[in-house]
């Protein structure tokens, strides 16, 4: 059994303690190997600050705003949310896989992968970005923003800081990098597409148990299903002692090992897509996929969801897809595979605004 939630590849450390670099708001163009095959894209990357959102290391938040130069018409927003985003620091002061995950290098990292712009971290391996490029050549816009703190998009500011020593603010930080990005220039805020692929996919279900309305969402390779983690406790030691600071506040202060594993299990299901849509009836038009070969996340973790969905949509338009790939969260990777999933979400949703040049 594959319980093993954590990064599997450690990120170089090179990714990491790179130069942190001035922030310049100036718009770049952007550009990345999947734009380039499509003939290019004519477009341009601003980077955000918003105001309270630090980092645990000092430095401030970040979200990337995406959108199209070629087009006088505004543009609907897709978030994307990038995955990976679980650190903790143990009783030794090192990071639960040994990559400072609580930064903003990190975080950047995180989303100009996503982005398919930052420099590689292993030779010869597929680029990212086929999101990017496949909405952008649909002529949407792109809010992406970056998580560095640990908390799999579930932080309110609510852990618990005396033993941390910084709040977690995933969650409040997704909700406000949408308001943003809707205030940018040349952007709608009409419709909202949520992409996210692995842990990303949780922003979504926090999302959702907020009662942000979507239009559409999109979900790769979730780690959806925690609760069976809490069943191998030796095994999965490291990161169920992390889950129990992000879900610090359902736990109170219940110290009986048992009656704490109760509460974090009934939390665990509460914040998955399974009881968004079982017991919450939530019923946004989806895309879910995910793989049973899966080499990061056993199935046992993201097949629940697919499950849910198929016998409780019904006539809600959605998507259940098995890769049948050992890669994980692969549609980043392949630029047809995107493009076809951003079609199925125009024949749902109606085209976007008609690019002029």
């Amino acid at each position: 059994m594959r319980f093993l939630p954590l990064l599997a590849l450690p990120l170089l450390s090179c990714v990491v303690d790179r130069q942190w670099e001035d922030l310049d708001l100036r718009e770049i163009p952007f550009e990345n190997e999947h734009t380039v095959v499509l003939g290019g894209i004519p477009a341009s990357m601003r980077v955000l600050t918003l105001p309270g959102y630090d980092c645990p290391d000092g430095r401030a938040a970040r979200l990337h705003v995406v959108r199209r130069t070629d087009a006088d018409a505004v543009a609907p927003i897709a978030l994307l949310l990038h995955g990976r985003n679980f650190d903790w620091i143990n009783g030794a002061e090192e990071h639960v896989d040994g990559t400072d995950k609580l930064s903003g290098p990190w975080s950047t990292f995180a989303v100009e992968d996503l982005l398919g712009v930052a420099e590689p971290t292993t030779a010869g391996a597929p680029p990212q970005g086929a999101w990017a490029a496949g909405l952008l050549e649909a002529g949407w816009a792109l809010a992406v923003p970056g998580n560095c703190w640990g908390d799999l998009w579930h932080g309110r500011g609510v852990n618990d800081w005396g033993d941390e020593g910084f709040l977690r603010l995933g969650a409040w930080f997704l909700q406000d990098a949408i308001a943003a990005a809707h205030a940018e220039p040349g952007v709608s805020s009409d419709r909202l597409v949520v992409v996210g692929l692995s842990e990303g996919g949780r922003g979504i279900v926090e999302l959702g148990l907020e009662g942000v309305a979507m239009d559409a969402a999109v979900i790769d390779s979730s780690l959806d299903w925690l609760s069976p983690l809490l069943g191998q406790p030796a095994v999965n030691a490291e990161y169920i002692a992390g889950l129990e600071r992000i879900f610090d506040d359902a736990l109170g202060d219940v110290t009986d090992v048992g009656e704490r594993r109760d509460l974090l299990r009934d939390e665990l299901q509460r914040h998955s897509l399974v009881h968004l849509v079982e017991q919450e009836g939530w019923r946004v038009p989806i895309i879910y996929a995910y793989s049973e070969l899966d080499d990061r996340v056993d199935p046992a973790l993201s097949r629940p969801a697919s499950i849910a969905i198929s016998s409780s949509y019904g006539g809600v338009p959605h998507r259940v897809l098995d890769w049948q790939s050992a890669s994980h969260a692969p549609s980043n990777q392949v630029l047809d595979q995107v493009r076809e999933q951003v079609a199925w979400l125009t024949d749902v949703l109606g085209p976007t605004p008609v690019l002029q040049d």
